[in-house]
């Protein structure tokens, strides 16, 4: 399909913007190096503590800490209540968690459940399967896998590959080096900037409630299902069904006959509205 007129196509290298390298926040906690943390602690119990300072941690029915976690690995397998900040090399939680301090983990940071985390987030990998809400921030160094459902109200930075298998709600922007999403219902993102994004929807069209939202899409190439946005701009765009785009910058290669661009486009509610 020829360019969408008048608009010209993104000159090379240009489709993009770079993605900013997740550095990892000083904490005040004290340099491992420097002081070593004590031998590991394993809680085979429901267990309460004070604060949580080991080289590994296990906690097998559930834990809550009244200040602070510093560990080199943690693994907590019922439900976590912690009130301070977590600090670890790896950490994951394998059921509901509520943080109400920053979270800081240089390695994998895996979680299950229902997860919230009060003051923002910091990891090098971080890999979810259920229910994600953090307030603040969110950057990884590394690859983010996701499948469930995330909520932010701010940024979120991955500097690789973000994959995901459910539904975003990040009234922000989402940056990340490339982007392989599955929408299993209805999202919204303020922007996304990234070299490369895939959005598909299993099973077909659907309704108009179930597409991703956004305000703003920019990439070298995309590839887009029931997606809503108001500007995209890419040097190739491929338009599968149920997407309406009010605005294209760059060629469009392929568009399925349910998608519309321009005067077409229509908008139930403004792109990246969040209900």
């Amino acid at each position: 399909m020829a360019a969408v007129s008048p608009v010209a196509p993104v000159p090379a290298g240009q489709g993009s913007l770079p993605v900013p390298p997740v550095q990892m926040a000083p904490t005040s906690a004290p340099p491992a190096a420097a002081t070593p943390r004590p031998n590991p602690i394993e809680d085979r119990g429901p267990v309460r503590r004070d604060s949580v300072r080991s080289a590994r941690w296990i906690a097998h029915a559930g834990a809550k800490v009244l200040g602070d976690v510093d560990l080199g690995s943690g693994r907590v397998v019922g439900p976590l209540s912690v009130r301070g900040t977590i600090n670890a090399e790896e950490f994951s939680s394998e059921a509901d968690a509520e943080v109400f301090g920053r979270v800081e983990v240089q390695g994998a940071l895996r979680l299950a459940g229902d997860s919230r985390l009060l003051a923002g987030l910091r990891c090098g990998e971080l890999v979810v399967r259920g229910r994600l809400k953090v307030q603040g921030p969110v950057g990884v160094g590394r690859t983010a896998r996701l499948d469930g459902r995330m909520e932010t109200d701010a940024d979120v930075t991955v500097q690789g590959v973000f994959a995901f298998d459910g539904t975003l709600r990040i009234p922000g922007t989402l940056r990340a080096g490339s982007i392989e999403g599955r929408l299993r219902s209805a999202s919204a993102v303020g922007s996304i900037l990234c070299d490369s994004i895939a959005l598909r929807r299993p099973g077909g069209l659907g309704g108009s409630a179930d597409r991703l939202q956004a305000l703003r899409i920019e990439a070298r190439e995309v590839h887009l299902e029931s997606v809503q946005c108001e500007y995209v701009r890419a040097e190739k765009v491929f338009l599968g069904p149920g997407c309406h785009i009010a605005r294209v910058d760059g060629t469009v290669v392929e568009r399925h006959r349910s998608s519309y661009v321009g005067p077409e486009a229509t908008f139930e509610r403004p792109p990246g509205k969040f209900r």
